[in-house]
């Protein structure tokens, strides 16, 4: 009888907790769409609900004793106060994993006492591969991508829906109780570079193939150069409907030449 007791005490404080985070969530969402009731680019590359909830502040709030009473005003407040920063913070951290994993990937100089992660970052040949959809992408894009940040429990079969419970997988474990009421509440994982790679082999190679094709140094050009030149780079291998505007070739700037050649039909891009 005491255990069904203690049982059901702490069903009534997880239920709590979880209505406290989806007051969080509303807070997190009205955040994002802003003043101007849209998301944009700077939102879409920031810490959502599930990073934001795990903020000390935040999760004070959302853990505080039953009988304290916290609304979304509450939480409006912790986040207006302590959200900048948190977003700085979890930015420079992002930058700083991606482009240490980036200076590896080109062998270049990386000083961890006073790292400069924009030198390597902002090069043109600096691209990252998802592992999960295997499209390429380029900071601080590759932050608001969505395949970082899995669903609890990722699984891709029909059976994902007869194996959720509160929004949450049976294979997914949770040491902490309050990560588990995030998980249910937030659907999506926290973002996480562990399925993301610098380019391989044949996209680098492809890379600089692109940048020497516009008359730049693969080993110094900035993405900026590259833009700047505006030039323009063709392939052979994929079907275009207009063919009497490009003479049967696929024209496309260089950003999108890079992005056609992580699809596999397309590795043997020709440029001019």
């Amino acid at each position: 009888m005491e255990d069904y007791k203690e049982a059901c005490l702490e069903e009534e404080r997880r239920e709590l907790i979880r209505s406290r985070l989806q007051d969080l969530r509303q807070v997190i969402n009205t955040i994002e769409l802003g003043q101007q009731g849209r998301r944009t680019a700077d939102s879409e590359t920031s810490p959502k609900f599930a990073d934001a909830a795990l903020m000390p502040e935040v999760r004070a709030l959302a853990e505080a004793p039953n009988d304290v009473s916290i609304s979304q005003e509450d939480f409006d407040k912790v986040c207006i106060e302590h959200l900048p920063g948190f977003t700085q913070s979890w930015k420079m951290k992002c930058t700083l994993e991606l482009g240490h994993m980036m200076a590896v990937r080109l062998g270049r100089p990386w000083d961890a006492a006073n790292p400069r992660p924009s030198d390597v970052l902002g090069l043109a040949i600096a691209w990252f591969r998802c592992d999960r959809c295997q499209k390429n992408f380029r900071y601080p894009n590759v932050l608001a991508h969505l395949c970082l940040r899995t669903p609890y429990g990722d699984v891709t079969d029909a059976s994902i829906w007869e194996n959720l419970k509160d929004g949450i997988h049976k294979d997914d474990h949770f040491d902490d109780p309050y990560e588990r009421d995030v998980a249910s509440i937030s659907t999506l994982r926290p973002w996480s570079a562990k399925g993301l790679r610098p380019a391989p082999d044949e996209d680098l190679l492809a890379l600089r193939k692109i940048i020497e094709a516009c008359g730049l140094d693969p080993g110094s050009a900035a993405a900026e150069e590259m833009d700047e030149a505006d030039a323009r780079v063709t392939c052979d291998t994929i079907p275009v409907v207009w063919k009497s505007k490009s003479e049967g070739h696929l024209v496309m700037n260089w950003r999108r030449a890079v992005c056609q050649s992580s699809a596999p039909a397309s590795r043997s891009i020709a440029y001019a």
